[in-house]
Formats: structure tokens, sequence, C-alpha cells
């Protein structure tokens, strides 16, 4: 991949090894939290939380959103009794549906995080904002563009905000080189890359390409369609936009 670089007109000096340990020690615990800014200004205790629904027990049940102060998990739902039955242990919470169909109809919530599977991230999206809720969902936002100017069109339609959450802009040494490049520690960037891998997707012993000896959806999904994990790394650092590509699939 090429990413064209724009020259940074700030170049100040290196930093201490203290203020570096002070940075890495904040970008460490900064994913802990979601939706929490660079530097987050203390909120009123009287702001109203946001009352979320989390729909899909695999990764769904990778986040701390009963963590934040701000943040209330009020219903959970997944197709699988077994992934319902994670997420009600993981978020403490006892409002359980069957189904996204049903977990939308509740008034009482504000938003809803959508961690189904890749292929059915835009229709999930688009019916919870047609519901009123606003959604985070896991990446990608689509597999085809068609979904993509459906989520845009929805989001547009409703005015309901949309956040599509790709983990690669949250971890630690994302957060500290982001940090690091606004500082202008870098210097002028002239060539970067990064790789994510996924060994063994397709191999038969793999969790997550195969369930109760089915193929998934991950099963050869062309990697092409899911490049947010490696490109976050480039772009969650400039916060630039790719403007040529170059890939084998």
């Amino acid at each position: 991949m090429i990413v064209p670089m724009r020259p940074n007109p700030s170049l100040p000096g290196s930093l201490s090894r203290r203020d570096f340990l002070v940075r890495s020690s904040a970008a460490a615990l900064a994913p802990a939290v979601p939706f929490l800014s660079r530097s987050p200004a203390p909120r009123p205790p009287s702001r109203k939380p946001v009352r979320i629904g989390i729909v899909g027990g695999g990764f769904g049940a990778a986040f701390q959103w009963h963590l934040h102060p701000l943040c209330q998990v009020a219903a959970v739902s997944d197709l699988r009794e077994d992934r319902r039955a994670i997420l009600r242990q993981t978020y403490g919470c006892d409002v359980v549906y069957p189904s996204l169909a049903e977990l939308v109809k509740d008034e009482s919530l504000d938003a809803v995080a959508v961690f189904t599977e890749a292929t059915n991230h835009a229709d999930h999206v688009v019916q919870c904002m047609e519901a009123g809720k606003h959604v985070i969902s896991a990446v990608p936002v689509a597999h085809t563009l068609e979904g993509c100017r459906a989520v845009v069109a929805a989001q547009k339609r409703t005015g309901r905000t949309y956040m599509m959450a790709e983990t690669s802009w949250y971890r630690p040494e994302t957060i500290l080189a982001r940090e690091l490049h606004r500082d202008g520690a870098f210097g002028r960037l002239v060539y970067s890359e990064s790789e994510y891998y996924h060994p063994n997707i397709c191999h038969d012993a793999d969790g997550l390409s195969h369930w109760n000896g089915q193929r998934t959806w991950r099963y050869g999904y062309p990697p092409l369609l899911y490049p947010t994990h490696s490109t976050a790394f480039l772009i969650g650092v400039t916060n630039e936009r790719l403007v040529r590509v170059s890939a084998l699939g």
C-alpha cells in the first residue's frame, strides 16, 4: 500500500524517556474504556447514561461497555442460546432477547452495538437506525458498495449516529503512534507499512471459520473485503486517506 504523507511543518525535539513511558502507559489504558477522548475531561455526574443493547455473543462480549460510567448495558441478544448466556454473564444483564428483531423493539434503548457476522452488518445497522437507535458495529460496515450506500442513506434519513468499531484504532501501539505523530515527533513520514494476520483461518480446527462441523462466513472470506485491521494502523496514525492501493488477493 502506498500512502502519500503531507509534510509536517513542526519538528520538535525527541521525547524524554519519562515522557515516552507516561504516554505509553496512558495509551495502554485507553482501550479499556470506549469512546473516551484523547484527554477526557471530568463529566458532570447528572448526565444521563447511554442505554445500549449488545447483539452478537462472540466478539460482542469482548468489550467493556459496562465499565464506563456513562454507559449501561440494558439488553443483550444472540440467535444462539450459549452466546446469549455469555453476554448475560459478561455484562451482568438480565434483559435477554432471542434476536435482533426483538431487541430493536425495546424503546428504552438509546443505541445498539452490532457484532453479528460481517455479511449481515449493513442490513442490521440499517435495521437498528430505522428503529431509532444510534449504532456502533464491528468491521467491515458492509461487503458491497450497495451495503455502504444503504448505511449512509439510513444515517441521513434517520439522523442517528453511526460508528464503525475498528479495533486497530484503539490498540495501544496505534494510540501511542497517533499521539507522537500529532506532536510531530516522527518528523516527515515518507514510508510505512502494516500487516495483520489470522493464521490457519481456514483450517478445519480453526474456531473462527468452523462451528458445529460447518463453515462460517469467515471461511474463504476475501481479505480485501476486510482490510481495516491493517489500514487502521496507517490512517489511524496520520488521519489521512488511502489514495492508491496495490494488492494481491
